[in-house]
């Protein structure tokens, strides 16, 4: 009797004790999480005063009016603190300067991240601030205005524009061929005020160049763009040998064919 009594005991207290050891297991993670926290706020505080410190130096370059000394300020943001930080000053004090700083964040090749988040930027600090000019065309065959004569007015007077971009961003076939293809109405005089949001989110407006070499020209009949003039036209196609959407151009009224370099 006297020996199951000790056994009984003996087997409460060692219950007992893994228990004890649990909870102390427990408190002793919960305080290495706490400490792990803090010690994560302690160098966000200190990060954040870096980058203040940083902008607090740098701001009277970035202010500054000469463009070079913008270019560096951001370049340097960009270093010395984070690149989010880098590119949002960049979209406030928008100016080629800061434009070339946010150019070389996008081509660098080692941090992918950063890169993408550069060349997201791009699409917003290149965009064209003014809506397309319009133009007349006065010939033999009489007047043709921005619009054109007929079909899809809003794409007409895209095709007409001869305002140019202030600044270009060379790319690939390839990057082109990945651009989004939204579903909208085929004629842009039917997109609503979501396409047109979405298609400007996604670039359009944007300016950029491909290069590449004509391979043939060949003469297009008169379209809604031109009033379909026989002779005279304001705009054409660039059609690359790979599958891609047309490029326009003018002022011949020519289909060209060109291979990419």
């Amino acid at each position: 009797m006297t020996a199951l009594i000790v056994a009984i005991v003996g087997g409460l207290f060692t219950v007992s004790q893994e228990r004890r050891n649990e909870i102390l297991k427990q408190q002793e993670m919960n305080e290495a999480n706490r400490q792990a926290a803090q010690d994560a706020m302690t160098k966000e505080h200190q990060a954040r005063i870096l980058e203040l410190q940083t902008i607090a130096q740098l701001m009277p370059y970035l202010t500054s009016k000469n463009e070079n000394s913008k270019q560096v300020a951001i370049t340097a943001i960009n270093e010395l603190a984070s690149t989010s930080l880098a590119i949002e000053l960049a979209k406030l004090n928008k100016s080629p300067g800061t434009i070339n700083a946010v150019r070389q964040i996008a081509a660098q090749p080692t941090k992918e991240v950063d890169r993408k988040l550069a060349q997201a930027a791009l699409v917003e600090l290149e965009r064209p601030n003014a809506v397309p000019n319009k133009t007349l065309l006065t010939t033999e065959e009489g007047e043709c205005g921005p619009e054109g004569s007929g079909g899809d007015k809003a794409t007409n007077l895209l095709k007409n524009r001869t305002d140019a971009p202030k600044a270009l961003r060379d790319v690939t076939i390839q990057d082109v061929e990945q651009l989004q293809i939204f579903a909208v109405p085929r004629q842009r005089d039917n997109w609503t005020s979501e396409n047109l949001t979405a298609v400007t989110q996604a670039g359009e407006g944007s300016g950029i160049r491909i290069q590449g070499h004509l391979l043939r020209a060949i003469k297009e009949r008169g379209t809604s763009a031109n009033c379909k003039f026989a002779k005279f036209a304001r705009s054409c196609f660039f059609r690359p040998y790979r599958s891609c959407c047309p490029f326009h151009c003018g002022p011949n009224g020519h289909s060209v064919d060109f291979g990419l370099s």
